[in-house]
Parts: structure tokens; sequence; C-alpha cells
């Protein structure tokens, strides 16, 4: 008995430190990915099995309209606040970080009032182009707005802290889409209605999320009232950002995440272009299942932007060294055993697909090399966007976006799928080589992976 109390209590104290709840994060986020990916993958077979492949393809062509979509409309802010709360909650306390995250709420508002405005007029000159978006424009709209409010308020429940709640937001969509699945199923809903039916979870879940959010800020002050900052009103008011201010940090990172879209897709494009449907097809799957890897990194990266934040605004520079090189270690680590089981598995499992699937091996190969490469790297990108160094790392994921494209130009009507793998990878080595340049100059360390760095005093 009296051992269980000892193991309870260091497991506790454990749990109550940086890396404690680093590890305890990443990991319950892992799984929720896990588990989401499985549902939608059982979703989306009984929309094709129950309706049409047809119906399938709407949704995709919405879900990929939206995805775009709100990258524009969220201006980066999604980002930003993973940065700016944690800071904000260490310097002012919670009541002035609750009145930041209102005020970017309000920012998001407005500028998606913006971009609904462009479709809507896009949509009025182009109607026989995107005649999908036409046929559901209002949902479009609907559906625009609700995810705008769900990704930022995901983001402060993270910003917070809340692990378990915004990991519970990674499997909820795909659960509660299968289970209006299900109902439109027993109800014999025809394609139009069930698509609107099909969506009504986003809407659910955008309210759900920022009363969440918002109730999170007083939440933690009763919990935590002893770390309010006595500072004055009229102080905490001066230090509260002008969307101006807000802008000129989130427009960057915006830049960051549309260079990040581009390096993604520019391979499978420029197939399309210089290859044949089959050769895109099997590059596609190459890159799905490669994307198990990422698991890893950004479930560690859910937990590690807003501790990093923290720890830059409070000047302590040693225990975001220490907390950077673990958390990389930890993400690398993971990455090699599921780099070690792809390899092992990776053979039946694309035969399962066709015997087509197996004659560019090579370029899976490469593909898995590069992205073992990034978790080598570790959080990088996130650690200079939450220290203030987001215009640099602008600047050098747009440079990565413009070689990828000259890359693959270059390499695919070349090599074909291994031209678009080598240009991947050169891409990714590219940008994080500047990438860690840049944070050795800023702060004299590297982020790369080690268990061996100086003690820490018991807090961190």
């Amino acid at each position: 008995m009296q051992f269980a109390n000892r193991y309870k209590e260091k497991l506790k104290k454990y749990k109550d430190t940086n890396i404690g709840d680093l590890i305890l994060g990443s990991g319950f986020n892992s799984i929720a990915k896990v588990t989401a990916t499985g549902l939608g993958f059982i979703g989306s077979i009984m929309i094709a099995r129950f309706y049409s492949a047809d119906l399938l393809g709407k949704i995709a062509t919405i879900s990929s309209m939206l995805s775009i979509l709100t990258v524009f409309a969220v201006l980066g802010n999604d980002t930003y606040i993973l940065r700016t709360i944690p800071q904000k909650i260490e310097l002012l306390g919670f009541v002035h970080a609750r009145r930041v995250f209102l005020k970017i709420t309000t920012l998001v508002f407005a500028s998606t009032f913006v971009v609904i405005s462009i479709v809507f007029f896009t949509l009025a000159a182009k109607e026989n182009v995107f005649a999908v978006a036409k046929q559901f424009e209002f949902l479009l709209y609907g559906l625009v707005l609700a995810t705008c409010f769900k990704k930022i308020s995901i983001k402060t429940l993270r910003a917070l802290g809340d692990y378990k709640i915004f990991s519970t937001f990674e499997i909820l969509p795909p659960l509660l889409m299968m289970l209006f699945v299900l109902v439109a199923v027993v109800l014999r809903l025809e394609d139009g209605s069930f698509i609107y039916f099909y969506y009504t979870p986003h809407f659910i879940l955008a309210l759900l999320a920022f009363y969440l959010a918002y109730r999170g800020f007083p939440n933690h002050i009763l919990g935590n009232s002893g770390i309010q900052n006595p500072r004055s009103i009229s102080t905490q008011h001066q230090a509260i950002p002008t969307y101006s201010g807000i802008l000129k940090v989130s427009i960057p990172m915006l830049g960051v995440t549309v260079s990040n879209v581009v390096i993604t897709n520019t391979d499978i494009l420029m197939l399309a272009s210089f290859t044949d449907d089959a050769t895109v097809g099997v590059y596609s799957v190459y890159v799905k299942l490669g994307a198990l890897m990422s698991i890893a990194i950004t479930a560690v990266n859910s937990m590690y932007a807003p501790k990093a934040a923290k720890l830059y605004g409070a000047g302590k520079i040693q225990e975001l060294k220490i907390l950077t090189k673990r958390a990389t270690l930890l993400s690398f680590s993971v990455s090699c055993a599921i780099f070690l089981v792809i390899t092992l598995v990776h053979q039946p499992v694309l035969s399962f697909y066709g015997p087509i699937f197996l004659l560019h091996t090579t370029t899976f190969y490469i593909l898995l090399f590069s992205l073992l490469c990034n978790a080598f790297y570790g959080s990088i990108g996130m650690l200079l966007n939450m220290t203030g160094k987001q215009n640099r790392f602008f600047l050098i994921m747009l440079s990565a976006a413009i070689l990828n494209i000259v890359l693959n130009y270059i390499l695919i009507p070349q090599l074909g799928p291994v031209g678009a793998a080598l240009a991947t990878l050169a891409t990714v080595l590219y940008w994080n080589t500047l990438a860690a340049i840049t944070v050795k100059k800023a702060y004299n360390f590297t982020t790369f992976p080690s268990a061996f760095i100086n003690k820490l005093p018991a807090h961190t």
C-alpha cells in the first residue's frame, strides 16, 4: 500500500512537469488521431456502399474547398493563438488572455465574411466551373464560418493545456459523421438531403468548442487564481494587441501554412501533368501510408507549442532548450518505431491494393526517409513560430515552396515518381536545415534529439 502511494505521488509529480505533460498529452492525442483516422475510413466506406462513389466525390470536393477557404479565412490566427494565449496568461493572467481570445475571434469573423463574399461573387461569375459548390453554396458559407470558429476555439483549448478535450475533438467529427450516416441510411435520405444532414455535426461542434473555450478561462482562474499578475487594469488594457498588431504576426504564419499546402500538393499535381492516372494513384497511396509517420510529431507539436510559447515568454531559454530536445527525442523515437513497422508490413499492405502498387517501392522508401529526416529535426517550425521568428520562418518556407515546384518540374519528366519523391526529400532537408541554422543563431542550441542534457530544476 505504501509502495502504491509512493508510485501515485511520483506519477502526479511527473505529470505536473513540462515533459510529463508533453508525453501524456501527445500520447493521448496520438491515440485520438489514430482512432479518428479509423472512424473516417469506416464512414467513407459506408457512404460508398450505401450511396455512391459520386456522392463521396461531392463530399470530397466540398471538404477540399472548405479546407482551402478556412486557411485564408483564419489568416494564421490558429497558430498565433497558440503562442499568444500562454504568454498572456503567464504575464498578465487569464482575464486578459480571454480578452485577447475574443478579439482574435472577432477578427476571424470579419476575415471569414470577406472570404465568403469573394466566393459568392466568384460562384456568380463561374458557376459552371464550380458546379458542386454552387449546388450547395449556402451550406458552404455556413461551413466556412463554423469551421473557422471551431479551429480558433480548439486551438485555444490546446493553448490552455486541456489536452483531453482538445484530443476529444479529434475523434468527435468523424464519430458524429459516421453516426449521422447510419441515421441517414435508416431514414433513406436522398443525395441532396444527405449532404446537408452529413455536415450538421460541424455546426454542433463549432458551438460546443466555442463554449468550452470561453468557459475554459474562468475555470482556470478559479483553479489557479494565485498566478494572476498584479498589474493595473490600465496596463492590461494597453497590452491587448491591436488588430493590425495581430495581423502583423498572424499573416506570416498564414504564409507558412500556404507554403506547406503548396509543398504537400505540388508533387501530386505535377505527376498528374507529366504521367498517367495510375502512377498518380500509386503515389497518393504511398503518401497516405507514409503519413502515419507524421502522427508522432503532430501529436507532440499539439502539446509542445503552448509550452514553448510560455517558456519563451517567461525568458526561460534553458528550459525551452531541454523541452525542445526531449520533445524531438520523443517524436523521433516513435517515428523510428513506425518506420520499422511500415518497412516490415508495407509489401503485403500494398499488394492488397493490387500488383501495380509494388512497382514503385523505391519511391516509397525515399518518401519514408524524407519523413524520418523531418522527424529528426523535431518541432523546429513550431519553435520559430512560438518565439517571434515567424517572419524568418515564412521566408524559409516560401523559398522551399518555390524550390519544390522547380525540382518537381525538372525531375518528374526525367524520373517519374522517383523524381517527385527526391524533390520532396530535397525540400525537407532544405527548409529544416535553414530553420536549424536560424534557431542556432537566435538561441544557441539545436532541436536535434537528446536525452543527456544539463539537469534542470524540479519544476521543469
